[in-house]
């Protein structure tokens, strides 16, 4: 079932680079945040989007397991 989802962690300030069209979110508020409202999480289907390459705080890609993992810190560091 998510074996072709990659997902990405940014800061929230870079909002503004992401593209709705790319990702398997409609919106802002659809986004996962941290627990500061720091930092973003952002999933996609398939192969990286070229989007991704102007963000300059993106951490990942992380696979769904990597992720559950990742979550479970404080702010995701």
């Amino acid at each position: 079932m998510f074996e072709n989802r990659l997902y990405y962690i940014l800061d929230f300030s870079e909002n503004n680079k992401i593209d709705f069209d790319e990702i398997l979110h409609k919106d802002l508020d659809s986004l996962r945040k941290s627990p500061d409202g720091s930092r973003c999480l952002i999933k996609i289907e398939g192969s990286p989007k070229g989007f991704l390459n102007t963000i300059n705080s993106l951490s990942g890609p992380f696979t769904h397991s990597e992720i559950k993992n990742k979550l479970r810190s404080k702010n995701w560091d």
